[in-house]
């Protein structure tokens, strides 16, 4: 990577955190113009660890086998492809905040996705994005819905 000097690191989290403790142990010494996320969920903690680190912009992709769900726009907000992708929200709380995507495709033929559930909770932004796109705007990708451990009635003494 040193030899390289990448202009654009594209990696899932884990991947770029390594990265980036390479970097701070003088290991690699890189200047990428932007960096790119996928894969997993990137957490607004390792977000900033990443620019102050690199002072790049950060892109998000939302991308799984079912398709090409969302990308960040140039104010830094995920965006839905609902241009080509139908999402029905199963709202998991009551101020309607946080959903599971259900996803429809119109444009596959080889792979029918028709109100696939995913185990992915997003939480939607409440006020509009800057670039006035007409696409859901996302906050953040929390995780995995079978990622969370409930436990009722637990009393810490």
């Amino acid at each position: 990577m040193q030899n390289l000097q990448p202009d654009i690191l594209a990696a899932q989290p884990s991947v770029l955190l390594e990265i980036c403790k390479a970097q701070k142990l003088k290991s690699i010494n890189i200047k990428p113009t932007q960096i790119i996320s996928f894969a997993e969920v990137l957490t607004p903690e390792l977000k900033q660890v990443l620019i102050q680190t690199f002072n790049a912009p950060i892109k998000e992709v939302y991308q799984c086998t079912e398709g090409f769900l969302g990308v960040t726009c140039a104010h830094g907000t995920m965006h839905l492809n609902e241009d080509l992708i139908y999402i029905e929200k199963e709202w998991i709380n009551p101020e309607q905040t946080m959903f599971i995507p259900i996803v429809t495709d119109f444009t596959r033929s080889t792979l029918p996705i028709v109100r696939y559930r995913l185990n992915d909770v997003l939480e939607i932004a409440t006020t509009p994005c800057p670039c006035n796109l007409p696409f859901t705007p996302i906050i953040q990708i929390i995780g995995r819905s079978d990622d969370v451990l409930c436990i009722n009635n637990y009393t810490l003494n």
